[in-house]
């Protein structure tokens, strides 16, 4: 919905301030109302939002069909209010980044993991205490995540020697999908870590729980990947 409403294109047009506010305030988390309940160097950053994004919003706010955010649960690093600090910070260095693509996929991982913002390096959400010490901003397993997801299916459209690098992104953390799919694959196998020591490698096991355990409820008797997977190596 962000990226629908707010391009970069458009962002890019605007100051660094004026594009983290409509970044918040599209996505509801600037509601003047209810400033008081943060604290002082929070409200201090948030009146700065403010103080940009009144003179845009709309004034039915209600009309802008606000994103329905799945807070309960995340972890204090997936938090959407944390995202979007990052985001505002990717855009402050959008022009470095596109220069950093040009180079390597690898380049942009560098920067990523160098991002920083002057509330969000050291706080989770807006109403948690900011942290001793700076926090990044995008995880190492996120970074890699993006270069696996992202980066790297652009960078490889133009460049097959890219395949290499690919192939050595090193596994990012277990979950239980993964293992869930592990043990249906591999059984009780004592390697079965070592099929496993690769991004592209938990991104086919995954690919396969997606389209067959997720599809199928007959505990393995019945899937039909065992016979597709002979037929393709026919």
């Amino acid at each position: 919905i962000l990226a629908q409403r707010l391009p970069i294109a458009e962002l890019l047009e605007l100051s660094a301030l004026e594009a983290e506010a409509r970044l918040f305030g599209h996505a509801g988390f600037l509601r003047a109302a209810g400033f008081d309940r943060y604290s002082p160097p929070t409200r201090g950053y948030l009146r700065k939002l403010w103080d940009e994004w009144w003179k845009e919003r709309d004034d039915d706010e209600g009309a802008l069909h606000l994103p329905n955010w799945r807070i309960a649960g995340a972890r204090p690093g997936n938090h959407p209010e944390r995202r979007l600090g990052a985001l505002s910070a990717i855009v402050r260095r959008w022009d470095q980044l596109r220069v950093a693509f040009n180079e390597s996929p690898v380049a942009i991982a560098g920067l990523l993991a160098e991002l920083e913002h002057p509330f969000w390096s050291t706080r989770y959400t807006l109403q948690s205490r900011p942290a001793p010490r700076p926090i990044s901003l995008v995880g190492k397993s996120r970074v890699t995540e993006i270069l696996a997801n992202v980066l790297f299916p652009i960078a490889l459209d133009e460049s097959v020697n890219l395949w290499d690098a690919f192939l050595k992104l090193p596994a990012q953390q277990d979950n239980e999908k993964l293992r869930r799919a592990a043990i249906r694959l591999f059984g009780e196998r004592k390697d079965r870590g070592s099929l496993q020591k690769y991004v592209y490698q938990q991104q086919g096991l995954l690919q396969i729980y997606q389209d067959f355990c997720l599809e199928d409820d007959s505990g393995c008797s019945g899937c039909p990947f065992p016979e597709q997977l002979m037929d393709w190596k026919g």
